[in-house]
């Protein structure tokens, strides 16, 4: 992580949206999915509740049958066509307001003994699970939707949610006897689920996105301040503080990638040769003992951003140190080199420098050289456009000498 900030927090930003967005998406999925199963719960749970009241006004309405004298269910209900009639419509009477769909009364050994269903009176539902943890004393409900359902007056609906729950019968004296199955109609809940969802799951989301926008607006900042303070840390590094040309650390860098370059180019090919010049303000000491050192840096900074106007865009210009400069030519051979050298003498020597303090007329002298296959490093190649340089000034200053 630290590698990826140093070398491009931009990909750090695009990274932590990419994992923001990720998160975003888990945390709402996962509090759709909770926020859905705290609302089937909530359902389940009243629909377990009305249930369990349904039965006792099943069991206090219909307790002639449902619990005989001896308080045991029998394994069947001797009612003939007629009672079995007046039954269901007892039953769909009082318990389609309570939006039951159907009713199944189980007896302990797991058979069906009454459902609005006649078809399945009498058979054995023993291996249910659910039905099983009701005879044993604990009520269950369990929501579905079904693709369709019959109801008490045989009826088809179609996509209904419905709540099936087990409810055990038990009599006076406290025994379990049997078990209600009761289908209750919980469809009308589901828009206001699907709202409760939504609504949770909306306030959520506009939580993350406040929250996330907050902390990509302060990432953001302080990333481009990182930006910020690494290119100027940067140019710092690689730059002269005075005169903002290329320090001596970087001009070598840089002469060593072109002289690489050469040699790459060199090999089985024409030569790509390039030039180094050295150049020395003349007589230096002379300004500063003069005007003072502020004006000598004035005079530097003149001279280097003469030099960098100057030069072509592709050419490198660094401050070598003192009052002495150096410049690469890519692709410059020894009569551009010779022409570029004599044109920079003859234009400082023309101008006017102004300073703060005074103004006053400067010239320089350079020394040129062209690589050539004796120099084994970029060192060699600046080593001969110095002595160049030296044999100028040796011979009287304001001029140029090819190594």
């Amino acid at each position: 992580m630290n590698d990826l900030v140093d070398q491009n927090p931009q990909k750090l930003i695009r990274l932590l949206q990419v994992v923001a967005i990720i998160s975003t998406c888990l945390i709402l999925g996962a509090s759709i999915l909770g926020t859905h199963w705290l609302y089937r719960g909530y359902v389940e749970k009243v629909s377990r509740e009305d249930a369990i009241r349904i039965s006792e006004l099943i069991i206090a309405v219909e307790d002639r049958f449902l619990l005989p004298a001896d308080n045991l269910m029998q394994s069947t209900l001797l009612l003939d066509d007629a009672a079995l009639t007046e039954l269901d419509q007892r039953m769909n009477q009082f318990l389609s307001p309570h939006g039951v769909l159907k009713v199944k009364v189980f007896s302990l050994n797991g058979i069906v003994l009454y459902s609005t269903d006649h078809s399945i009176i009498g058979q054995s539902n023993h291996g249910n699970p659910d039905l099983m943890q009701a005879l044993s004393g604990n009520a269950s409900s369990k929501l579905q939707t079904k693709e369709s359902f019959q109801d008490m007056s045989s009826e088809t609906r179609f996509d209904v949610d419905v709540v099936e729950t087990y409810v055990p019968i038990i009599n006076p004296a406290g025994q379990i006897v049997g078990c209600f199955e009761i289908y209750q109609d919980t469809t009308p809940f589901r828009d206001e689920v699907i709202k409760g969802v939504v609504m949770s799951v909306g306030v959520l989301a506009l939580v993350l996105a406040v929250v996330f926008s907050i902390a990509y607006g302060f990432l953001r900042t302080a990333v481009r301040r990182l930006l910020q303070a690494q290119e100027r840390l940067h140019y710092l590094a690689i730059r002269d503080s005075l005169t903002g040309l290329f320090n001596r650390r970087e001009i070598a860098l840089q002469g060593a990638k072109e002289f690489d370059r050469y040699r790459r180019q060199s090999v089985g090919a024409e030569y790509a040769p390039f030039s180094v010049m050295m150049i020395d303000i003349d007589n230096f000491k002379a300004i500063n003992d003069t005007y003072g050192h502020v004006a000598g840096d004035q005079v530097l900074r003149l001279v280097a951003q003469y030099l960098s106007e100057e030069m072509r865009s592709y050419s490198l210009v660094g401050r070598y140190g003192g009052e002495e400069f150096i410049v690469v030519l890519p692709g410059g051979g020894t009569d551009d080199a010779n022409a570029v050298a004599e044109r920079i003498c003859e234009g400082i020597a023309e101008r006017s420098l102004k300073c703060d303090v005074c103004e006053t007329q400067v010239t320089i002298s350079v020394g040129t050289s062209v690589v050539n296959d004796e120099d084994k490093t970029f060192e060699d190649t600046v080593h001969r456009a110095d002595r160049a340089l030296y044999l100028a000034k040796a011979q009287g200053r304001n001029q140029v000498v090819v190594s």
